[in-house]
């Protein structure tokens, strides 16, 4: 199902000294995921701005300012979906930000850690190492199946943890330590 994004635009009045202007931000919400900064506008008056409309009542420069935002948020919005991109809060705010994705492979990740953190640790027995080893094997093997040769990290979802389970379930494999030990610390740096 194709994630949905909405955008809103409220007045900021949380934290406001005496006399100061309010600023106007911006909320995205990308399939119940929400991420908020500020558009750059401000208003003098909470009295000057329009809940229904989201805008400001007399500053067309601040309401064409607002559009532009809403804009940007959509075409980055376009960008994502229609490039294959990985429609997340965080790709999102990235590509309006301008900043580069970080597309490390699930397979390049794996294998660099058991490299640096396994293979030569003298902490881990023999019997643990082979199971990082099968589990790079069995997870090799789960992508080539359905298809795919490489999977980015942003890409790994609850439906793919849940299809790999079953995979290894029909095959009758209940060690997993491998996957467990390595997805979390993946997640932490994506």
């Amino acid at each position: 199902m194709l994630k949905q994004v909405s955008i809103k635009f409220f007045p900021r009045t949380d934290q406001l000294a005496s006399g100061a202007k309010i600023p106007l931000y911006v909320r995205v919400i990308l399939d119940r995921e929400k991420f908020e900064f500020s558009s750059k506008q401000f208003i003098d008056n909470i009295l000057e701005w329009d809940d229904s409309t989201q805008r400001v009542k007399k500053k067309p420069a601040v309401n064409a300012a607002l559009s532009e935002v809403e804009h940007q948020v959509n075409e980055a919005y376009n960008f994502l979906k229609y490039h294959n991109k990985p429609l997340t809060k965080l790709a999102l705010r990235n590509q309006l930000r301008g900043e580069k994705v970080y597309k490390q492979q699930l397979i390049d990740f794996y294998e660099d850690f058991y490299e640096k953190h396994i293979k030569n640790n003298k902490e881990y027995a023999s019997a643990t190492k082979k199971t990082y080893v099968s589990t790079l094997v069995h997870l090799k093997n789960f992508l080539s199946l359905n298809g795919k040769s490489k999977v980015r990290l942003t890409e790994i979802d609850l439906d793919f943890i849940k299809d790999f389970d079953s995979y290894l379930v029909n095959r009758s494999i209940t060690d997993k330590k491998g996957l467990k030990k390595v997805l979390p610390i993946s997640i932490r740096l994506n």
